[in-house]
């Protein structure tokens, strides 16, 4: 089942703004509250669409943020949970969330490039990133978090290894999985400035 692209949630890190002053006045966008700072001043949207990786990027940007990395294993896990959040209400079991990163030239190793994520990617899959094996399609220069709702894990399939893994990905391409998601990032306000 595919979910239309204008079904969008968000996560916001902090609760000392309103939702607005961060992300922006938007009809379509229904707030999904808000969620304590653990270790860094980002607010995080997480959406659903159909998207390649550019179109997810232009999505972010509508929103003053950019396609987010990963710092650490709670926000992997925050961006997950949020996720499968949204894709329960539909039926949908699985996806494939993008993730603001990009492969270094000249290997097969990822950085993150959304301008605030630092150290090295983490959480990758079994045998990932593997870059297709040299799939005809051409490099896989992206980066998907595979999510799938609980009662998905125990379909025989090939993602069925990756809870909340990650998996290089072409990023022209937005079927496989064939729900797409999106997780933005959008630095917040320095300690000093909250309440």
């Amino acid at each position: 089942m595919e979910v239309a692209g204008d079904i969008e949630a968000r996560i916001i890190t902090t609760d000392h703004l309103q939702d607005d002053h961060l992300l922006g006045k938007d009809q379509n966008v229904r707030p999904t509250g808000t969620l304590p700072i653990v270790h860094r001043f980002i607010c995080f949207e997480v959406g659903i669409g159909h998207l390649t990786y550019p179109q997810a990027q232009a999505q972010c940007n509508t929103y003053g943020g950019v396609l987010s990395g990963i710092q650490n294993d709670w926000e992997r896990q925050l961006i997950a949970n949020e996720s499968v959040r949204q894709l329960i209400p539909h039926n949908v079991n699985l996806a494939g969330v993008w993730l603001g990163a990009s492969k270094i030239p000249g290997t097969n190793s990822f950085q993150w490039n959304d301008g605030h994520t630092t150290g090295a990617v983490e959480f990758y899959g079994p045998g990932q990133p593997d870059n297709a094996l040299g799939d005809p399609r051409g490099p896989q220069n992206c980066l998907q978090l595979i999510v799938m709702a609980p009662n998905y894990w125990n379909s025989p399939d090939k993602w069925r290894t990756f809870p909340r893994l990650i998996d290089d990905y072409w990023c022209h391409m937005a079927h496989d999985p064939a729900q797409r998601m999106y997780a933005c990032g959008k630095r917040g306000p320095s300690d000093n400035t909250i309440g």
